[in-house]
């Protein structure tokens, strides 16, 4: 039977604790100002790239977006998450990403040639179609309009996506998957 292994990289995290390790468990969300505190800390690209440059780095799946979203709002300023795809790209290695962001879309250029050699699994989350129980369910992630603009873009330039609903709330968005 194969071994399923899967590492997952949350690069705000990783940043924000200036954690100098690719796995991470549970740990509490850092606050926007930690965040932002943390953009002198670790360089996550340069630690991911020593990691796969090691003889004893096994091509073992990369997953981003598993414990927090990879396109913060901090990620328009630091491109945390746009080195690493760079990283991941100059070593042909796979990844997923799970986010609600349309900041993704700035890294098309990274991510096309990704998905073109079968190393790009990409998801968006879609919790409602409705504007203003977003608003109130997920403040800071973009707009549900802005979202399906986002899985256009991205298969418009040959990127698989996987649009996931979730969490499904009887009573609040229940409605919306029948």
């Amino acid at each position: 039977m194969a071994r399923v292994v899967c590492i997952t990289l949350n690069p705000a995290l990783d940043l924000a604790f200036n954690l100098d390790a690719l796995t991470l468990g549970h740990v509490n969300r850092p606050t926007s100002a930690q965040l932002e505190a943390a953009g002198k800390g670790v360089n996550v690209a340069r630690v991911l790239e020593r990691e796969l440059a090691r003889p004893s780095w096994r091509r073992e799946h990369v997953a981003m977006g598993t414990n927090t979203d990879p396109y913060q709002p901090i990620e328009r300023r630091h491109k945390i998450t746009r080195q690493v795809l760079e990283v991941l790209l100059r070593f042909n290695h796979p990844v997923s990403v799970i986010t609600k962001s349309d900041l993704i879309c700035r890294d098309i250029d990274i991510l096309a040639p990704m998905a073109a050699q079968g190393l790009l699994r990409v998801g968006i989350s879609l919790t409602t179609l409705d504007a203003d129980l977003s608003r109130r369910m997920e403040p800071r992630a973009a707009a549900p309009y802005k979202r399906l603009q986002t899985v256009r873009a991205l298969a418009d330039a040959g990127i698989e996506v996987i649009v996931m609903t979730a969490p499904i709330i009887p009573a609040l968005n229940e409605h919306e998957i029948e």
